[in-house]
């Protein structure tokens, strides 16, 4: 008997914490969003995230949306979320830093140097500070199982924020980047292909840009590959993409004794798939202003 009154016990926490999740999303739905463009983008993107996650069954990452959204609201646009309030798997945090750091310079700035993307490109800087926080929500350790949802909304982080540093000016942009001790860059490009896409040029003129800026700086670029294929052709594809993005930053001027560059292949993803996976995330090439 007493097992079974435990086991009844049990269940009933169970349904108890359950109904204490999954509510705030009701609340923020009810709330009548004020404040400028940015921050009423912040509410609309905050809502689509919850809704999301609410509708596969996740509830706590659901009310954390939400209760984002209800800040917005208000009028107030919360900051983005420091990728040191989640635990992350070792070989993601330095890159969460890194674009942490590239997404504050865009939207607030660095030090006295202001960034005007919130203002210039409202809707895009609302959606790359949510969709950050929706790769650090996917990549923490306790969620780390869903590589197609990891690979989306940091696919989508980093299309929004290199479309909000366009809208910056160029000189404007240099100087944000020069305030930052190390900022990363990706570069993407099509399945077996070498070649820099027209959808990258923008990221390409930005990286030259600042490397100009700052011809003190060093350079780093690893060229990866995702897992389809056979691992001797992706080394050497892996390669390629590398000098492609070397050889551009030469002829934008960029001093080559500067530039450091790896090939790893399929070696190194950056979003872990297993073998034998098309993943656009993974067709990429880093490209590092280190400090």
């Amino acid at each position: 008997m007493k097992s079974v009154a435990k086991l009844l016990l049990t269940a009933l926490m169970v349904v108890g914490l359950g109904a204490c999740t999954g509510t705030v999303l009701e609340k923020a739905q009810n709330a009548m969003p004020s404040g400028d463009e940015f921050t009423q983008a912040l509410y609309k993107n905050y809502m689509d995230r919850s809704a999301s996650e609410y509708g596969e069954g996740d509830y706590r990452s659901s009310d954390f949306f939400a209760s984002r959204a209800l800040e917005a609201a208000s009028g107030t646009a919360p900051a983005p979320q420091n990728p040191t309030e989640r635990v992350l798997p070792d070989d993601v945090a330095p890159q969460a830093a890194a674009s942490y750091e590239r997404l504050q310079a865009a939207l607030s700035g660095v030090g006295d140097v202001r960034g005007p993307g919130r203002e210039l490109a409202p809707d895009a800087a609302a959606r790359a500070q949510v969709m950050y926080e929706c790769w650090l929500q996917e990549v923490r350790v306790e969620e780390d199982f869903q590589p197609d949802d990891i690979a989306f909304c940091k696919d989508e982080f980093f299309a929004a924020l290199n479309e909000v540093e366009q809208a910056i000016a160029p000189e404007e942009m240099v100087m944000m980047v020069e305030e930052v001790e190390a900022v990363e860059f990706l570069v993407y490009f099509d399945l077996n292909e070498a070649a820099i896409r027209g959808d990258q040029q923008a990221t390409m003129d930005v990286v030259i840009a600042a490397a100009n800026a700052a011809p003190d700086r060093p350079l780093l670029i690893v060229g990866h590959t995702d897992t389809s294929g056979a691992v001797d052709y992706n080394q050497a594809l892996s390669e390629r993409r590398a000098i492609s993005v070397i050889s551009q930053m030469l002829e934008g001027g960029v001093d080559r004794s500067r530039i450091t560059s790896e090939a790893v292949g399929q070696t190194q993803p950056l979003v872990d798939t297993g073998d034998n996976v098309v993943d656009q995330a993974n067709r990429v090439a880093v490209i590092t202003l280190g400090p």
